[in-house]
């Protein structure tokens, strides 16, 4: 029964770099990021408004969701729509196969009491072994440096983010859903300056008929 949801995750996670992409046909990285946010913000407030289950949280713990928020919402969502300015989204999406890795690594050096086995090593060796060889065997004249390096920067963000909220968000009691409400509704309101500065859209970019709005609301 799990194979078929693991494939409807797959292809929804995955299409995703191509939605942003198509994004980027007429918008900035940074508006990119802001209407991916802006969107999962909307969706998760009706999510959390059907269920009643509103949050109350202190402000130590909203500062404390902002900062996850940053990490693994705010940064990553430009510097994977900068990065596909530069790779294509298939390899954008293999790059982002090394989050587990970098979560791995900054779990083992902000939280001492969770010991990386020997077992864990051997999997992170292999598992970086593989995307090197992933980017290895990419065509050169397909291979940027700077779009890579930005993508894994991306990715390591999501690490640091994870981990972060493992450290800061354990106590909250909150709902999933409010939680990831508040954090990627910070994440908005603190991209939209940014998104604004970046210049103004493309021509086209609210056509209904183009592909950049479209590709913005389908993330």
């Amino acid at each position: 029964m799990w194979l078929p949801s693991l494939l409807v995750a797959a292809l929804g996670w995955g299409s995703s770099f191509l939605f942003i992409k198509m994004g980027l046909e007429a918008f900035t990285p940074a508006q990119v990021g802001f209407g991916r946010l802006l969107v999962g913000a909307v969706v998760l407030v009706a999510m959390v408004a059907v269920s009643r289950r509103w949050p109350h949280f202190s402000w130590k713990q909203v500062g404390a969701i902002a900062v996850v928020g940053v990490a693994m919402s705010g940064v990553p969502m430009v510097l994977i729509p900068m990065a596909e300015q530069d790779i294509t989204s298939i390899l954008a999406s293999l790059l982002n196969a090394s989050t587990p890795l970098w979560t791995a690594l900054f779990v083992a050096l902000l939280i001492p009491a969770e010991r990386t086995t020997r077992a864990q090593l051997v999997g992170l060796v292999v598992g970086a072994a593989g995307i090197a060889v992933l980017v290895g065997a990419w065509d050169v004249r397909e291979f940027s440096l700077r779009g890579t390096l930005l993508m894994l920067t991306a990715t390591a963000f999501y690490g640091i983010g994870g981990t972060l909220s493992r450290m800061l968000l354990t106590r909250v009691s909150s709902g999933a859903a409010a939680l990831s409400m508040t954090q990627v509704g910070l994440s908005a309101v603190m991209l939209a300056p940014v998104a604004v500065l970046s210049g103004a859209p493309g021509e086209g970019a609210f056509s209904p008929t183009g592909p950049a709005l479209w590709g913005v609301l389908a993330l």
